[in-house]
């Protein structure tokens, strides 16, 4: 018994199975798990990678999209806060995400230097945030207006 089998058939369908690994291999990444150096040594050469953090007791995604232009896409989303965490900074912060764009050559840990990034970031995350700095930083000058306005005082008293 022969089978018969056309050979352009054969052809596309291999072309098609080669295309398909061909994508698996060049998009797919690497889950880092909870392996904070695995992750940050794929920020350094913009590696897709994924990462899921715990920090003081916050539990956080980090994603590497690849590259755009001379900068590493790297996607950070806030999955959950920690217990305790009031009610109205839970609504700010969680499910929220910011999306960073981390120069090229950037040698330092991205994670452990957040705060030195958060300047090439944007998204809700990164606005809510900042919006609860603002909020923090309010109360206490509201707390704290009459010692402000009398130290003022003695700095604007004309000298003689």
């Amino acid at each position: 018994m022969k089978f018969k089998y056309d050979k352009k058939k054969v052809l596309i369908y291999l072309a098609v199975i080669l295309f398909a690994l061909i994508i698996l291999y060049f998009f797919s990444s690497d889950n880092c798990g909870t392996d904070k150096s695995c992750f940050n040594k794929n920020t350094k050469k913009c590696t897709l990678s994924k990462l899921t953090m715990e920090s003081q007791g916050n539990i956080l995604s980090y994603e590497i999209r690849g590259r755009s232009g001379n900068d590493c896409i790297v996607n950070v989303k806030m999955l959950k806060l920690s217990e305790g965490t009031p009610v109205d900074i839970t609504n700010k912060l969680e499910g929220k995400s910011m999306v960073c764009k981390i120069k090229k050559g950037f040698t330092t840990n991205f994670l452990e230097n957040l705060d030195k990034t958060l300047n090439s970031c944007t998204g809700p995350l990164k606005e809510s945030m900042l919006e609860l700095i603002i909020e923090k930083l309010y109360a206490l000058i509201i707390q704290n207006i009459g010692k402000i306005a009398v130290e003022l005082q003695d700095v604007l008293k004309p000298t003689k």
